[in-house]
């Protein structure tokens, strides 16, 4: 393309696949133009507002917030954020995807493992959410658990973080030895999953709030775990 208008530009009928696919989305974006005005303004053209135009809208989940809570790791949101559009790679869907004919859970062996049996029904993610209720002393809902969060009822945001955060760490903490089950054959005991999750929570916490808490919740986070 030595010496050509990138506006032009047409990828010749030799070229790689992925280049005649970079060069189409020139194309794409040639509609967005009005005589060199992006949308026909005086603004000038941003990725950001690239994005929006080439993406179609699309509706804010109210687990968004669960998801991307600040305490949260990047590696628990994003398990979370997969479980969530169903797209971790469960024995179900495996089949789904023609691999595999046997759909039974790693974990207990009971029932088809599901997105909705692993993180909720299954034998240990049970458990972890009992062991979870008694170390957090704060019941909710797992099914229901980003409208108990949204309420903000009965406990200050400082709880509410934090539950969250042990919240979307049990979904990965099941998916991981879920993931060891499969490869190892190694079942491990849901007290020493939450402790760990627990733990962890606290020392990120720790490091990230130096400032002076209210007494009750002082006293709180001081008793999580114990």
């Amino acid at each position: 393309m030595k010496d050509q208008n990138w506006q032009d530009y047409v990828a010749p009928q030799d070229c790689s696949w992925s280049w005649k696919n970079i060069s189409q989305i020139n194309a794409t974006f040639k509609n967005a133009y009005t005589d060199n005005l992006w949308l026909n303004s005086s603004q000038p053209y941003t990725v950001a507002g690239g994005y929006k135009w080439l993406m179609p809208p699309s509706p804010k989940v109210q687990w968004r917030y669960v998801c991307w809570n600040s305490l949260n790791l990047p590696r628990t949101s994003f398990i979370y954020w997969a479980s969530r559009l169903q797209r971790l790679l469960t024995r179900d869907r495996i089949i789904r995807m023609g691999f595999g004919q046997d759909d039974t859970c790693f974990l207990c062996a009971a029932a088809p493992e599901t997105h909705g049996h692993l993180f909720y029904n299954c034998d240990l993610s049970t458990k972890c959410i009992r062991v979870l209720h008694q170390r957090l002393r704060i019941i909710f809902p797992p099914q229901a658990f980003d409208h108990w969060y949204a309420s903000g009822r009965g406990r200050s945001k400082l709880q509410s973080k934090f539950v969250c955060a042990c919240f979307v760490s049990l979904t990965y903490e099941t998916w991981h030895p879920r993931n060891i089950a499969r490869l190892h054959a190694q079942i491990i005991r849901p007290e020493f999953l939450v402790t760990k999750l627990v733990n962890s929570i606290k020392q990120r916490w720790s490091k990230r709030n130096h400032h002076i808490l209210k007494q009750r919740d002082q006293v709180w986070i001081d008793s999580v775990g114990n």
